[in-house]
């Protein structure tokens, strides 16, 4: 397929005259055949338009990109509630974590006896798996100083 096959109008722009029972494929164009019923048709089409309001379709008309602005649309206006929950959601469980973790640390340092925020930090990144005996925190509190 062409590059700008989905980009392009679809049809060549110009009206056409088919027997749809004899020649479903539409592959003999009647309109210089029988020119009268062509343009008694294109005149009925032409009051059905106005009286329907049918709009032209512009030039610049893209039915892809149409398709996927709609789509978008709707797919937004139908799920905002729950986007906006579950943003909400994933910021107030990064602010639970955050405040956790303060909390934790603080009470790390308070366990430590007011040991300072260097030693909170440095025990902070050890991992909890790993036994902290007194003589490593008095290391600790040593070191920072």
């Amino acid at each position: 397929m062409p590059d700008d096959f989905y980009s392009s109008r679809l049809g060549d722009g110009a009206w056409h005259l088919y027997d749809i029972v004899a020649d479903p494929g539409e592959a003999r164009d009647l309109r210089n055949e029988m020119p009268a019923r062509f343009q008694e048709m294109l005149a009925d089409y032409a009051v059905y338009a106005a009286h329907n309001g049918v709009l032209e379709i512009p030039d610049d008309y893209d039915y892809i990109n149409q398709v996927l602005r709609y789509t978008v649309t709707v797919i937004l206006k139908r799920n905002l509630p729950y986007l906006l929950a579950g943003v909400l959601l994933i910021g107030v469980l990064i602010m639970s974590l955050r405040r956790y973790r303060r909390r934790d640390s603080r009470a790390l340092g308070a366990l430590l006896g007011g040991a300072s925020v260097a030693t909170t930090v440095a025990v902070r990144a050890i991992p909890m798996h790993c036994q902290i005996s007194a003589r490593r925190i008095a290391r600790l509190e040593n070191w920072s100083g």
